[in-house]
């Protein structure tokens, strides 16, 4: 009897072994085959590039003297206004774009139209600034609404409001062939070129803005604007 509950207990493990190994195997047959239907495909590419260049090196800096000989005003009230061109470069016809900025000069403001180019390569600004908005302003103050800053030690307290970032978002922009209710619409121009990440041609999309960047000068101050280009998935 012993040597019978003895052989049971042996097929019974051999049994629960086949059918762990059945899983397994099953298991491994599965994602085989997914493996074989899902292709990882790396992410769309994006960044802003100087508009005078086309080999995709990022536009570190934007030179932000007042320049007599251009564009660049000055109001009667004092308030400067100065013009500065980029260009977004994509692997996709769609994506939007944000600016952060602290507040220390007054009446800082931004706007970003839409550009074109000509053949000898000029940029100019065409149609109306993106729609927009700020999604951290108080409405009483124009301030950015304080917030946990990660660059600050969790118990100090930011002796300056104006060193809060505010962030202004535009609408999502595309080509025309690419419009979504809502969005609005610019000029891309194409170009096959050698991406590197996908290792073939691939296409392009070199579309133009021009920053209106304006405040008043009553006082010297410094403030820091970021601008950032984000792919929309169509």
């Amino acid at each position: 009897m012993k040597n019978k509950r003895s052989k049971l207990l042996i097929i019974l493990i051999i049994a629960v072994i086949i059918l762990a190994a059945g899983i397994t195997y099953a298991w491994f047959i599965h994602n085989s085959a997914m493996s074989t239907l899902y292709e990882i495909m790396p992410p769309d590419e994006i960044t802003i590039i100087p508009v005078s260049e086309k080999d995709g090196s990022e536009l570190q800096s934007l030179e932000l003297e007042f320049k007599e000989d251009s564009n660049d005003r000055k109001d009667v009230d004092g308030t400067i206004h100065i013009y500065r061109p980029i260009c977004v470069k994509s692997t996709n016809p769609a994506h939007r774009l944000e600016i952060v900025h602290t507040t220390n000069l007054k009446n800082l403001n931004f706007r970003i139209f839409p550009a074109m180019k000509t053949e000898s390569g000029y940029v100019y600004s065409s149609g109306e600034p993106l729609p927009g908005g700020y999604k951290n302003q108080d409405p009483d103050t124009l301030l950015a609404k304080e917030q946990t800053l990660d660059n600050y030690e969790s118990t100090a307290d930011v002796a300056d409001v104006h060193a809060y970032p505010l962030y202004w978002i535009a609408v999502s922009c595309a080509t025309k062939d690419h419009l979504e209710t809502g969005w609005k619409e610019v000029t891309s121009y194409i170009d096959t070129e050698f991406d590197p990440a996908t290792k073939t041609e691939k296409e392009f999309y070199y579309t133009y803005y021009y920053l209106e960047i304006s405040w008043n000068e009553e006082t010297k101050e410094t403030d820091l604007f970021y601008i950032m280009a984000q792919n929309i998935a169509q």
